[in-house]
């Protein structure tokens, strides 16, 4: 694994970050910004894919919640990362890694994932722009998602190691809270749709195409790939 510049690292399948029971994920990057589970209900902790938590959405509001000082910051490069596996999609801003506000991580709709960041006039502003990448993916299957920002050049979005799509985005980024949300944000009704979430991480930096392929490679084994 990566781990220069690793900022978050939550991993439900390593006891040491979940031992199977309890409303607090634990941060293994050393930063300590654990998860807290919540919401109308709890995401639900399950054995599936060697550990993960089951988030029952779309209309069920389920949550995991971590305090996050550093990503969709202006001036700031960042990568979210995840290994995700969707039983259900439909409608719009499923996030499922991302922040409070409108478009803002990594999302599913309608059977694409999208990584989007977007412009400073804050959430769901008139006048905002937006970077947006996007692939599509089938259902009951594991994934490794990774959504990178660069300062200045865009977004890029991975799917299994290899490199699915890309936009430029020169502009400014808003300034996005410092909640970082896994499966929802309640403020906005925008809840992921029902999918598992395995292993989290977030980077204080851009991740290199072969960087990815490495985090990739290290952990596709747990997930049957």
């Amino acid at each position: 694994m990566i781990t220069s510049g690793l900022y978050l690292c939550l991993d439900a399948g390593n006891v040491k970050s979940y031992a199977g029971s309890g409303t607090t994920w634990i941060d293994l990057s050393g930063n300590g910004i654990n998860g807290t589970l919540g919401g109308t209900s709890n995401p639900t902790y399950s054995t599936f894919g060697k550990g993960s938590f089951f988030f029952d959405g779309p209309t069920t509001y389920q949550t995991i919640t971590c305090s996050d000082t550093m990503s969709h910051k202006p001036g700031q490069s960042f990568t979210y990362e995840t290994w995700a596996h969707f039983t259900g999609n439909s409608g719009y801003d499923k996030i499922f890694v991302g922040k409070e506000g409108c478009n803002v991580g990594l999302m599913e709709i309608n059977g694409g994932v999208y990584m989007v960041v977007t412009g400073p006039n804050g959430p769901c502003a008139g006048g905002n722009t937006s970077g947006t990448a996007a692939i599509s993916y089938e259902l009951n299957k594991w994934y490794h998602w990774v959504g990178t920002y660069q300062v200045g050049v865009g977004v890029k979005l991975y799917r299994n190691g290899e490199l699915a799509s890309s936009a430029a985005y020169t502009g400014a980024i808003g300034n996005y809270g410092d909640t970082l949300r896994l499966g929802g944000d309640n403020g906005l009704a925008v809840y992921t749709n029902k999918c598992y979430l395995s292993i989290v991480k977030v980077y204080n930096r851009t991740l290199e195409a072969t960087e990815v392929r490495q985090n990739y490679n290290a952990t596709k084994g747990r997930f049957g790939l």
